[in-house]
């Protein structure tokens, strides 16, 4: 099983470190350590490659390096600056402005155009709709899905999704 990430800042780069990080799940009294005391540093623009067997902690890592979830203990940097304390709005804000994802499970809303939910974080950051549709149909097109832009989730193949 393999995973990826890759920090995205659109062209302006961001690195993402975490720092002796852990991380236990609680279920009722059982204690479940995912990760313990990784450290691991991704420098702007590098793309890797986080393999391993099911339930050795990748996809808690990928969390932890999105801001997708908080530490037990340990710290996250995202270019230099410890994100690990901030509040969820602000963390939330980061994840907006300088992460992409790419979901392992489809993350799309089934009431939208393909068009559409490419350009939902765009609108999120400010942007006119004109210029997300815009944008979101060369993208689109760029991967070759152009004939796809108004068809809603249902009408895509899984691949497609």
């Amino acid at each position: 099983m393999r995973e990826g990430f890759r920090s995205n800042d659109r062209g302006r780069g961001v690195s993402v470190r975490t720092v002796d990080v852990s991380k236990i799940y609680r279920l009722g009294q059982v204690e479940v350590p995912a990760l313990k005391s990784v450290s691991v540093e991704i420098m702007a623009g590098e793309m890797i490659d986080i393999t391993g067997r099911s339930g050795s902690g990748k996809s808690t890592l990928l969390r932890q390096l999105g801001l997708l979830d908080r530490p037990t203990t340990g710290r996250v940097l995202l270019e230099g600056e410890d994100v690990t304390g901030m509040s969820e709005s602000r963390r939330s804000q980061l994840r907006l402005t300088h992460l992409g994802y790419v979901f392992q499970e489809y993350a799309l809303i089934p009431e939208l155009t393909a068009c559409e939910n490419v350009y939902l974080p765009a609108m999120m950051r400010g942007a006119s709709r004109a210029q997300c549709r815009q944008r979101s149909c060369e993208l689109l097109e760029t991967v070759g899905f152009g004939d796809r832009v108004n068809h809603r989730p249902k009408e895509l193949s899984g691949g497609e999704q």
